[in-house]
């Protein structure tokens, strides 16, 4: 739901024709259809398509404590009056989501339920696809499970895979293509030898620092959920369930001695103007936190009726590397997914530094008259720190940091002499023919951003590729 394209270094930096943002910005802008109003937030029109499914907006709702944070942001020198759409990024800003009349877009509305009725389209639903059918090194169709009984489709011209960053090389290797030491190891006959399920990337996510402010009744929490917002929500009025997640503003920033490029940022910190307790056990299930850990180290905020404010800090460029794997021959098990997440110190490094950012920022004298004071997570094992000194914020990073469910990389693209890739910059999987993959495991490296509005410009430009190729 949160519109974040990236910024336009990363594109440029992949160093792959016809990838470039230049490249890519027509497409970004094809999937859009811009309602963002220019009294509630900045954006450049220039980069934003009106014909596009998805439509984007700012929430119709917005809190005192995000304006004030925003001033706060400015008072400390970040740069506001920008789109960071645009290519640019660095700075503080209101959040741009993909939302029509308060309602979630999705994809599968938005570009399925309308073109259900032609003829040349059958969407099977509840179906597994198990496995890709080859001729030599040519795709010629799948095999899937539908009630329990096993059918065979064809393809006449290609073979498209968009299964994602997990099950697209879980396919792909119980078909034949991916490393070598994996189809050996479950016996599994050769199509092609691929470092498929390699290259694996997310954007780790804190689930800190919070701070419980003096004031009551501003920030999100279940009490938000009344028969009244709902009714202002269904006839799209101005209520605090129109923000997604709690979530109504973004921070982008960069450490003094970054290794990314000029103006690509290290940190993205997401502005929760509530807290994750605040929207009862559903967060906390989403994120797998343990019932009793939970329950402990976020008693003192449940408790609280006071507001709260989280500062997320997501770590854009980790230089970690995953990988996806099988865990056996059945392609119904689930396969075995390796993030290795803050194993290397330099992410641990920006994550520190994103931890220290946000202090500098709700600390700041503009945002003095909340009295905000920074919450201490009950976790014995980080107890035993002085608080707020450097080693507890690691050992909270150990505890409370998580996915943001951008998986990414696992089917790398890139040019056809790399041996570190999958797939060419047209797609296809090399050294096969009638195969492509489309999905977010292509992207080689992780953008600075989120993965939903990219993974929509990689299927826009690959319909153009496929639609010239075939004369369509």
């Amino acid at each position: 739901m949160m519109y974040v394209r990236g910024n336009k270094a990363d594109f440029d930096g992949w160093g792959l024709n016809g990838w470039s943002w230049d490249d890519v910005l027509p497409y970004f802008m094809k999937a859009e259809r811009n309602t963002l109003d220019p009294a509630r937030g900045k954006f450049d029109p220039n980069v934003h398509g009106m014909e596009g499914k998805m439509n984007t907006d700012f929430a119709l709702y917005r809190t005192k404590l995000m304006e004030d944070i925003y001033e706060a942001g400015k008072f400390k020198k970040y740069a506001w009056d920008f789109d960071y759409n645009n290519g640019s990024q660095l700075g503080v800003h209101f959040l741009q989501i993909n939302t029509y009349n308060g309602s979630r877009e999705d994809t599968g509305t938005r570009y399925i339920q309308d073109v259900l009725p032609r003829s040349n389209l059958y969407l099977s639903v509840n179906t597994h696809v198990t496995k890709i059918l080859f001729n030599g090194n040519k795709a010629t169709g799948v095999l899937y499970s539908l009630l329990g009984l096993t059918f065979k489709v064809t393809a006449t011209k290609e073979v498209i895979l968009s299964a994602g960053s997990f099950n697209s090389p879980q396919l792909l290797i119980l078909s034949g293509v991916g490393p070598q030491e994996t189809l050996t190891k479950f016996n599994i006959p050769l199509v092609k030898y691929l470092p498929v399920g390699q290259n694996l990337q997310d954007h780790h996510y804190l689930i800190a620092p919070t701070y419980i402010l003096n004031t009551t009744g501003n920030s999100f929490s279940l009490r938000n959920v009344t028969l009244f917002n709902i009714l202002l929500q269904l006839f799209n009025q101005p209520n605090p369930l129109h923000v997604p997640h709690n979530i109504e503003g973004l921070i982008f920033d960069k450490m003094a001695d970054s290794p990314l490029p000029a103006g690509v940022p290290d940190v993205e910190f997401m502005i929760l103007t509530g807290d994750i307790t605040k929207a009862g056990s559903f967060v906390r299930d989403a994120l797998c936190f343990d019932r009793k850990f939970y329950d402990k180290a976020f008693a003192g905020l449940k408790d609280t009726e006071n507001d709260t404010i989280n500062f997320n800090p997501v770590l854009l460029h980790p230089k970690i590397r995953g990988n996806v794997t099988i865990r056996d021959k059945n392609s119904f098990s689930k396969p075995i997914i390796r993030n290795f997440m803050l194993k290397d110190p330099c992410d641990r490094k920006a994550m520190l530094f994103g931890i220290r950012r946000t202090q500098r920022v709700i600390e700041s004298a503009a945002f003095a008259k909340y009295n905000p004071q920074i919450y201490r997570f009950d976790i014995p094992e980080c107890n035993v720190f002085v608080f707020d000194c450097d080693e507890y914020w690691y050992c909270i990073m150990d505890y409370l940091t998580t996915t943001l469910y951008h998986d990414s990389g696992t089917c790398r693209m890139g040019t056809e002499n790399d041996e570190r890739t999958v797939v060419t910059p047209d797609l296809k999987v090399k050294g096969i023919q009638k195969l492509r993959v489309v999905d977010a495991s292509v992207i080689p490296e992780i953008i600075s951003g989120h993965t939903g509005s990219p993974t929509m410009m990689i299927a826009e430009k690959a319909a153009d590729l496929i639609k010239s190729e075939h004369g369509i």
